[in-house]
């Protein structure tokens, strides 16, 4: 029996030419992998998505939207871009999301919801539905001709195709559903038309459309949120704070500290400054946390998040808690150089910690409310 690694060392030499990212060079198997590895991570800190959202098959959905999302730059055209030739000037995100019709035993509500997260990981629908509407001769006649940039490369898509199954195997277990090979252009339906026309119409029929509320927002985020921090060389999100309480340091708690300890649900807490109320805070958040175990501790004033943001990193460490401010990059920034840093890596290094905290990757965030 030949094992997944082989098959997938196997799929990577006959897609060893086809690259999603150029500096540096990464191939598209390599991307989709370490996406792959971010949805891992995702799916064993977030297992209540599915109840959440109502569908029980959700993170089979957003794995095959990882698997497909950017089988569109196998396009010939941006290949060239990716080797130094012009700019290509279309979205791949269209194109790779044509792949998902030849997934099977998906329903038709099913195949638009992962078309929709596809199409959407880059651009809103409103941009694309003013750049690239394909109900539009001009728009309908360029679709096709970028669609023809993918038949050079066919064998190496469909060698691609049939590594869903071996890669469902690897990141969660079992095989997802069988998929067929394409034969372009004749089994190829318009993803623009088939989905985000459906979408735009839905939203005026039916408001309660489990794709504009948890279902649709969880499956473009997670998505996003892949991408994202694989294309930032981070593989996993960061598992969250579990033992608040021996974390904080304290030898005994306050009666009040205590009580907030013990809720279940919403809570109002007034008390006088400097008497711990962020240490109760911080207990309510211990005993009402998901396993997710994500938190975010909202301030209206940018100094006091700034300030915050120190005292939680003294007591649960700097990587685990983000900053998320107008000025966050200057703070970070302005706090390497106190701990002599260079101006340069104290740059690059803010830019990078700013990126991580608008993403998923830390559990603790500290923000204003916009």
């Amino acid at each position: 029996m030949v094992s997944q690694t082989a098959l997938i060392t196997n799929y990577a030499k006959e897609m060893k030419d086809l690259l999603a990212k150029s500096s540096p060079p990464e191939t598209l198997l390599e991307h989709t992998e370490n996406c792959l590895r971010v949805f891992l991570s995702i799916k064993d800190n977030y297992p209540f998505i599915p109840t959440l959202c109502g569908v029980s098959q959700f993170f089979e959905h957003l794995f095959l939207a990882v698997v497909l999302h950017d089988v569109g730059k196998s396009a010939s055209g941006f290949q060239n871009e990716l080797q130094g030739g012009k700019s290509w000037g279309y979205r791949h995100e269209l194109l790779s999301a044509i792949f998902v019709q030849q997934i099977g035993l998906l329903d038709d509500f099913q195949k638009k919801a992962i078309t929709l997260a596809i199409v959407s990981h880059h651009k809103g629908i409103g941009e694309l539905r003013e750049k690239f509407n394909t109900t539009s001769p001009i728009g309908n006649e360029i679709f096709h001709v970028r669609l023809k940039e993918l038949i050079d490369n066919l064998p190496a898509i469909n060698d691609f195709l049939e590594s869903v199954v071996v890669l469902s195997e690897k990141y969660i277990g079992y095989n997802v559903v069988p998929t067929k090979l394409l034969s372009l252009p004749n089994d190829v339906i318009d993803p623009y038309q088939y989905a985000i026309r459906w979408y735009r119409r839905s939203i005026e029929d039916d408001e309660k459309n489990i794709l504009h509320s948890t279902y649709g927002i969880f499956l473009r985020g997670f998505l996003i949120a892949c991408d994202h921090l694989a294309s930032s060389g981070k593989t996993e999100i960061m598992s969250g704070i579990k033992e608040v309480t021996s974390k904080l340091g304290l030898h005994e708690f306050r009666p009040f500290q205590i009580k907030a300890r013990q809720v279940v649900g919403n809570a109002f807490l007034s008390a006088p400054t400097g008497s711990g109320k962020t240490e109760a805070s911080l207990l309510w958040a211990e005993n009402n946390q998901d396993c997710g175990r994500r938190i975010y501790y909202v301030l209206p004033y940018t100094a006091s998040i700034n300030a915050m943001s120190q005292r939680l990193s003294g007591y649960f460490g700097e990587d685990n808690v983000g900053v998320l401010h107008g000025k966050a990059s200057y703070f970070t920034y302005k706090t390497l150089l106190e701990r002599k840093y260079n101006p340069e890596d104290a740059a690059r290094f803010a830019r990078e910690t700013h990126g991580l905290s608008k993403k998923l990757y830390r559990p603790i965030k500290v923000l204003t409310p916009f």
